[in-house]
Parts: structure tokens; C-alpha cells; sequence
């Protein structure tokens, strides 16, 4: 089977199933694992070249809706009539679902499951160091603020509330409606909070500081920013709905509980 992956959660999800070697063309994006990053590219998660995925002659083309705008790239993958399998998983569940669903539709429906169990058991261990202690809030950022518009967090429809779940903590904004939305920084003020995850999304992961948060306006009164309780993490965990996330997981257990 020649498969196209164009985005880097879908890219992972092959290659926890075994299909390194079926894999053929990835997105620009796709850093992960190694042993494919010497395939041929197909351009960002926006600007996937429809005729290079299709030059590549696919049996199978993994899309995804992860980012706001996809839509259109699975428009012009359809267009050219390419075998295309979106994926579109928003919680914990639905990330299990569609790894279950890939390996069906390429025949790893072994590998797949052996990954769900896997997943399931680790997370399973986390609930469980976390069970009986006290709920720790704290506030997710997987965008800075701009000129125009205030930072971009998760909101009620994400995996990263069934993360927060299972290690005992809870998001400040996991009440807002949708995936992710821009938030007034007052609105940030008012909220009480322990801990601040910085998590930026695509080429902001490299520049992503704990000074470039502290230094904001007002942020030094904020006392998790008092306390030094401001995390940088790995989008390439958090930010990928596949196999990787239950690391993420385990990471917010070992910040929120240490004693755990």
C-alpha cells in the first residue's frame, strides 16, 4: 500500500501501526518519528499541493481537520478522486477511534489495538496516582497574544481536558464552548489558577519562553507567575491527537501531583 500522510498526527499514527515503509509523501510538518523524515514533502498543513499528493500515486491519503482550514485541502484531495481518509478526533475516545479506524483500513487491525490497550493501561495508571487528591486548576496556551486578539486556548471539546482529567487537574477554560477559541486576557485575570502550560502550535514552538509569559502585562501579579509555575511543552505531545498524547499525561500528572 502507498500511503500520503498530510498532517504529523496521521504521520505518527502509521508508524505506531508498522507502515514506515508504506509511507511514501508527508506534509512539511511531519518531524516525527525519524525514520521517515527523509520522504518527499507535499507542502504545510494549509498548503498541501494537491498534484504532488497525487503524483505520488496514493492508495491511501491520511487528511486530517486538526487545523481551522483544512476543510478546503480535503476539498482538492477529493476533487482529484484520491482515496482520502480524514481524521477529526477532538477528545481522548475519539483519538483511540480513529487509530482503530486506520489500522482497519490498512490492515494492522492487530497493531492497533495492542497501541489502544497500551494507551489505555498508561492512562489508566495515571488516574490512578492522581485518585482522592484535590483538583488542581490551571490555565493551557496554544497561542500568544497578538496586536488583535488575545491568547488561544482549548476549550470544552479537546483531549487535553481528558489529559487534565486523568491527572487530577482541571483547565480554566474547559467550560468555553467549541475546540480552542482567543480569550480576553482579562477574562484570564479573573480566573484562578496554579499552574500555566505554554504549549505554541507549529513555528512559535521554538520561541516560546518562560520570559516572554512572565513579561506580560500584568502577568507578574498572576500567582502561578509569582510562584515560577509556568511550563513549556512539547506540542508534538500535547498538540497531536495520536499515539503520543498519553505522554502528555503522564508529564501533567508528574507537574500537578509531584508527590504522586
Amino acid at each position: 500500500m502507498r500511503i500520503v500522510s498530510v498532517c504529523p498526527s496521521n504521520t505518527e499514527i502509521a508508524c505506531a501501526l508498522g507502515l514506515s515503509d508504506e509511507l511514501v509523501a508527508l506534509d512539511d510538518d511531519s518531524d516525527f518519528p525519524k525514520e521517515v523524515q527523509h520522504l518527499p514533502r507535499v507542502g504545510k498543513d494549509l498548503q498541501i499541493d494537491a498534484a504532488k499528493v497525487e503524483s505520488h500515486a496514493p492508495d491511501l491519503v491520511l487528511a486530517s481537520l486538526s487545523v481551522p482550514g483544512m476543510e478546503r485541502v480535503v476539498e482538492s484531495l477529493r476533487a482529484r478522486r484520491l482515496p482520502v481518509l480524514v481524521l477529526d478526533a477532538r477528545g481522548w475516545q475519539a483519538i483511540l477511534d480513529e487509530i482503530r479506524l486506520v489500522g482497519e483500513r490498512t490492515g494492522r487491525t492487530r497493531e492497533a489495538r495492542e497501541i489502544v490497550e497500551s494507551m489505555q493501561s498508561r492512562l489508566s495508571v495515571v488516574a490512578a496516582r492522581t485518585r482522592g487528591r484535590p483538583v488542581v486548576p490551571f490555565y493551557f496556551e496554544w497561542w500568544p497574544p497578538g496586536p488583535r486578539m488575545g491568547p488561544i486556548v482549548p476549550t470544552r471539546d479537546t483531549w487535553v481536558n481528558d489529559l487534565a482529567a486523568a491527572a487530577g487537574g482541571r483547565h480554566v477554560f474547559a467550560d468555553a464552548p467549541g475546540a480552542s477559541m482567543p480569550v480576553d486576557p482579562k477574562d484570564v485575570f479573573a480566573r484562578r489558577f496554579d499552574h500555566v502550560f505554554v504549549c505554541w502550535c507549529g513555528t512559535l514552538q521554538r520561541k516560546q519562553s518562560v520570559d516572554r509569559v512572565a513579561g506580560r502585562a500584568g502577568w507578574t501579579e498572576l500567582p502561578a507567575v509569582k510562584a515560577g509555575r509556568i511550563h513549556l511543552l512539547d506540542e508534538g505531545v500535547y498538540g497531536r491527537p495520536g499515539p503520543r498524547v498519553v505522554e502528555g499525561a503522564e508529564e501533567m500528572g508528574r507537574i500537578l501531583h509531584p508527590d504522586a
